[in-house]
């Protein structure tokens, strides 16, 4: 039993919806780590201090809690997205964080694994998904062969 014909033009039509959608997910990251770049450039250091250290996700990862003073005198309290090693921070330690003047609640813990994980992490695998939808948008099914004639004797 064969797949059913598709028309040529809406099967043509889908590859084309799929191609720019293969190219807007590829594109998502570059987006994403530009971002993260330019926080990095237009962010002020300070000295935060880490109040607790958080469980989440799956299984045993904890996210280290962070509190900071803003130059307004504001105190700042935020759970990094990324997760930590048991033994890279402790309640109490000081730690540099970076955080936009315009908007403090943007802030992050300045180590290149606290910023730059979670960006790569997810570029990977938009990358991927996107090479992927690509490749499938490439590809052109097979044209059904036609039935068999039945011979009249």
């Amino acid at each position: 039993m064969s797949a059913p014909s598709l028309d040529p033009s809406f099967e043509k039509a889908v590859r084309r919806i799929m191609r720019c959608f293969g190219i807007a997910v590829l594109c998502a990251p570059g987006i994403w780590l530009a971002r993260t770049q330019w926080f990095i450039s237009h962010a002020e250091p300070t000295v935060a201090t880490i109040v607790a250290l958080e469980k989440g996700g799956k299984g045993n990862s904890l996210y280290p809690v962070f509190e900071f003073d803003s130059p307004s005198g504001t105190v700042h309290r935020k759970r990094s997205s990324t997760a930590c090693g048991s033994r890279e921070f402790q309640v109490g330690d000081p730690v540099g964080v970076l955080y936009d003047p315009r908007d403090p609640t943007r802030s992050a813990i300045q180590s290149p694994a606290q910023i730059w994980s979670v960006p790569i992490i997810t570029a990977i695998w938009f990358i991927g998904v996107g090479t992927f939808i690509l490749r499938a948008a490439g590809k052109r099914r097979a044209p059904s062969s036609p039935t068999p004639k039945e011979t009249t004797a």
